[in-house]
């Protein structure tokens, strides 16, 4: 949600009713924050993209001791004591908001686009905008529950089932069999490397598990997981991770995928990271030119792609799921699917 031009009680009560349908504890905070005029001046005195509830939280919560369940002491207080410990702790918090960023990375979201990678009949070169962690440039390196409406269809990698079991809702064309990944790259202003044996990576392993919403302790350990899975991956190569403005460095590293990858198919995705650009019509300009060259996969909020947005049509949009993502390939959409990848279904007036 873009917090820049929204007063701050305002957006905040809105994420507390469209984003916290699962998320008890959140919302509560939330509405509370929302409550509070001193907190709110505080919080609206911030850079726009600092003022987001999940990250003023997470800056919060990385202050407190984390409990073995993946828990932490923070998320035992109540929504008025919450407030207080913000005001009291701002100084400290507000120096975090200032040096971290939202990179939350889910891995469950590759099984947003792991239907559609499936469908190739190539060998793919995976670049992903936004890469965080590069948790969602490994979707071969986990296992699939996809239920749909035949059954639960499974999915593993090549050399067996992974310690990362995702389960998805989906459509009747869950895939049984994963693609083959023979070439990693990924873009991120800031990436990280959750290397569990280096100060730094552990470092940036705790700020993400802090960033784990409060009742979701399961995806706090799955991140785990996909953090060890994640270090293997870029031992064994080939991984390129290009710190930088994606509009930038985009095109060079698809260059740099065709160099390397003879013959695969070069797919780009990316979920949840062009809401974050000043002018995503520019993010939309340049995968029209590289049209020829890449297959590309988005799944962004419904209004973030102009030209997504567009041929889904406003009736589309306001038919939507609370909290609807749209998934899309080459700019036309194909389904909705939840932000985390808990489901895909079809779009409104589909079967």
């Amino acid at each position: 949600m873009d917090m820049t031009f929204t007063p701050v009680p305002e957006s905040y009560r809105r994420f507390a009713e469209t984003e916290c349908q699962d998320a008890p504890v959140y919302a509560a905070w939330t509405r509370a924050v929302a409550g509070n005029a001193e907190l709110c001046e505080r919080i609206a005195r911030l850079p726009g993209p600092k003022r987001q509830p999940n990250l003023i939280f997470a800056a919060a919560r990385i202050r407190t001791p984390e409990r073995p369940d993946g828990s932490f002491e923070l998320d035992s207080l109540s929504p008025e004591a919450l407030v207080q410990r913000l005001l009291e702790t701002w100084d400290a918090i507000e120096h975090t908001l200032l040096t971290r960023a939202n990179q939350t990375n889910e891995p469950a979201r590759s099984s947003i686009h792991m239907p559609l990678m499936a469908e190739l009949d190539r060998p793919i070169a995976l670049i992903e905008v936004g890469c965080s962690a590069g948790l969602t440039t490994i979707p071969d390196r986990y296992s699939y529950r996809f239920r749909t409406a035949r059954g639960t269809t499974t999915a593993d990698p090549a050399d067996g089932p992974s310690p990362v079991v995702l389960d998805c809702d989906a459509d009747d064309d869950a895939p049984e069999h994963l693609p083959e990944i023979v070439w990693r790259g990924g873009i991120d202003l800031n990436p990280l490397d959750l290397d569990p044996s280096t100060p730094r990576g552990r470092d940036d392993l705790a700020w993400m598990k802090a960033l784990v919403w409060p009742g979701h302790e399961h995806r706090a350990q799955r991140l785990e997981k996909a953090a060890r899975l994640a270090t293997e991956q870029r031992a064994r190569g080939p991984w390129t991770t290009v710190t930088g403005d994606l509009l930038a460095e985009l095109p060079r590293l698809v260059e740099q995928a065709e160099r390397e990858a003879l013959g695969a198919a070069i797919v780009v995705i990316h979920t949840a990271v062009i809401v974050y650009l000043p002018d995503p019509a520019e993010f939309e300009a340049l995968m029209a030119g590289l049209r020829d060259r890449v297959e590309w996969l988005s799944c962004e909020g419904p209004s973030v792609l102009p030209g997504v947005a567009s041929r889904l049509g406003e009736r589309a949009q306001a038919a939507l799921e609370p909290g609807a993502f749209i998934l899309a390939r080459n700019g036309h959409p194909v389904k909705q699917a939840q932000s985390w990848g808990y489901w895909t279904r079809p779009l409104p007036g589909e079967s």
